[in-house]
């Protein structure tokens, strides 16, 4: 499921000599960041952080995303990567950020003993998915659009259709990338089909589906899954995206969630291509971009 670290298909040295941008934020780390209230954030000249949830989608955008795999990227100029820029972080500060104030909600009414009305504790379910799929659909297809990612054909509602869109796709050529990539769009399209279904089929047409099968999309375990998987399907998305534009000799690895550093623990690292690289110290390939 798209939740989990995709495994690399080939052997990488964790990241070499690869350079790497200062983990520290003013001689704090990572994890003390996390770990102080918003009055300290705030008292530290960290207002930014005090603002947003603690939560690991924000840190995957914010770090991973922002901080590391977008620092290869070989732009046109400097106008295109602001405007991709800009698309992707209305994906986690509009679209993420939105849903996940609906899940909040969800998650107090489920911690709440105090009696409330059906429809009001209905209501934060169907806000949320619908929210969630405008993330996932619009936004994130918007975004890496942008970024010359056309992957329109992951939300077809007809799987043949997705199929022979995927059969005739532009790939790199590169297996590295090739073969992880239709693996996530299988995976993300198993994953996002219950939520389009309830969203589409219940929520916006009443009636066209039986509503009495998505029952248990009112239960907060539902929304928390929900959320963990689809906010991993928009990383994924803006990661391939990015990951597409790099010189040839660079790629990215996943670092499983127990392996990452405890005071840095980034998710996805910049690293050498394991073939590439190694090409290119005996002079059989590149050394840099083509």
């Amino acid at each position: 499921m798209c939740g989990k670290a995709f495994e690399d298909p080939m052997h990488r040295p964790e990241l070499d000599d690869i350079p790497q941008e200062d983990p520290s934020f003013r001689g704090y780390t990572f994890n003390q960041l996390r770990g102080m209230s918003p009055e300290e954030l705030k008292a530290g000249g960290f207002k930014p952080f005090a603002s947003l949830p603690n939560e690991d989608f924000v840190y995957d955008f914010w770090y991973s995303i922002l901080g590391e795999v977008a620092r290869p990227v070989e732009w046109v100029d400097e106008a295109e990567k602001n405007a991709v820029m800009k698309l992707i972080n209305q994906v986690w500060q509009e679209g993420l950020l939105g849903t996940f104030n609906h899940l909040e909600t969800i998650r107090v009414n489920a911690r709440s003993p105090a009696v409330i009305f059906e429809r009001d504790r209905m209501q934060p379910y169907e806000d949320f998915a619908r929210n969630l799929w405008r993330t996932y659909k619009s936004l994130t297809q918007h975004a890496v659009k942008a970024a010359g990612l056309n992957v329109g054909f992951l939300w077809e509602g007809n799987q043949q259709a997705f199929e022979n869109a995927l059969s005739s796709f532009d790939f790199t050529g590169d297996p590295l990338f090739d073969l992880q990539f239709i693996h996530i769009l299988r995976s993300l399209r198993a994953a996002h089909q219950e939520l389009r279904e309830f969203r589409n089929g219940v929520l916006e047409h009443v009636g066209v589906v039986d509503a009495t099968r998505f029952a248990h999309c009112y239960q907060s375990g539902w929304a928390d899954e929900t959320f963990e998987n689809i906010s991993n399907g928009c990383l994924y998305l803006v990661m391939f995206a990015l990951w597409r534009r790099f010189p040839r000799h660079l790629t990215v690895a996943e670092i499983p969630k127990d392996k990452r550093p405890p005071d840095y623990p980034t998710r996805f690292r910049v690293a050498h291509h394991p073939v590439l690289h190694l090409l290119a110290q005996f002079g059989k390939g590149p050394t840099g971009a083509d």
